[in-house]
């Protein structure tokens, strides 16, 4: 089982961890992980990207859009998980 853990990527605490979130999820991609792995924190998420999309509009009067700004684009992904860590009641830590 392949594990990308996201400290190797961001930095605790941090203003903004989008980039190193992002990249995570590429590396994770790229080598067919099974599993990004994050500890607990908060994960601030600031920095959006543009993101080209064939999404057309949904709601009549709607405008056509070609990209839109997404902060984690987390596609192509099959049997993949995404795990955080959790306190003693099962809620997020």
């Amino acid at each position: 089982m392949k594990i990308i853990e996201i400290r190797d990527y961001v930095t605790l605490p941090c203003d903004d961890a989008s980039e190193g979130i992002r990249r995570a999820f590429e590396d994770a991609k790229a080598q067919n992980a099974d599993e990004i792995r994050f500890e607990a924190g908060v994960y601030n998420l600031k920095t959006p990207i543009a993101y080209d999309t064939d999404q057309s509009a949904h709601d009549a009067g709607a405008v056509l859009q070609e990209n839109k700004e997404v902060l984690i684009p987390v596609i192509g992904f099959k049997n993949f998980t995404v795990r955080g860590a959790i306190d003693e009641n099962g809620e997020p830590a």
